[in-house]
């Protein structure tokens, strides 16, 4: 066969004699190894995603993310799908409970040749459920501002992740994060919502002894 440089663009090339390089490079690795399974299952998913989810292979995992709407983009939500079967959430980068959104994908599906199509299956499915959901939205109600920074039940949220449901929130330590599309919070946000009432009231009269006994009330 010519040497590519030798060859003419003018002159007609029998197809049968250009050589693919794509498939002489995939023949030095192994069919079986764990990057190409990984590799394999992510461009699968490269054509189920929704808008703003992303497939990445790092890890020894499949990473499907959802990132923020700005050029300057940060990641909203992260599944993480070990070979192994095992899947973790992550919702600005704090750890949620998985378990609520496997739904009918339950049973662990680790990687292998034969199951290329059910592992990506499985992702699919727990994305759409996790898709089904927004990030609680706290309370940013503006009157309950003046009990965001004494109220020890909570803590500001700054939204440092860009969601577009609020600009800044006071959320529970113990908030759920995610919530369904009718709803605006979590119920531990709910539970902290007469408390910072009580302590917004108590923040506009400063001088009132009820700021001191509604603290050490809330916090016995």
């Amino acid at each position: 066969m010519k040497d590519p440089l030798e060859i003419n663009p003018l002159e007609v090339v029998n197809p049968l004699e250009v050589r693919d390089p794509l498939p002489s490079q995939l023949s030095k690795v192994s069919a079986t190894s764990t990057s190409d399974l990984l590799m394999n299952a992510k461009q699968k998913l490269d054509f189920m995603l929704f808008p703003q989810w992303h497939a990445l292979v790092q890890f020894n995992a499949i990473h499907a993310i959802f990132v923020s709407s700005q050029i300057n983009f940060c990641i909203q939500r992260s599944i993480v799908f070990s070979t192994n079967g095992d899947v973790e959430l992550f919702v600005h980068r704090r750890p949620v409970d998985v378990k609520p959104f496997l739904g009918v994908a339950s049973q662990p599906v680790p990687l292998t040749i034969a199951s290329v199509y059910d592992f990506v299956d499985r992702i699919r499915t727990i994305v759409m459920n996790v898709r089904e959901m927004q990030v609680c939205r706290g309370l940013p109600a503006e009157k309950y501002k003046p009990g965001w920074r004494t109220c020890p039940l909570g803590k500001i949220d700054e939204n440092p992740f860009s969601e577009y449901s609020y600009n800044e929130t006071f959320r529970s330590l113990k908030c759920l994060w995610l919530v369904r599309r009718a709803a605006f919070k979590c119920a531990e946000c709910a539970k902290v919502l007469s408390p910072l009432a009580k302590y917004a009231a108590a923040a506009t009269r400063p001088n009132d002894p009820y700021t001191a006994s509604t603290h050490i009330y809330l916090t016995k």
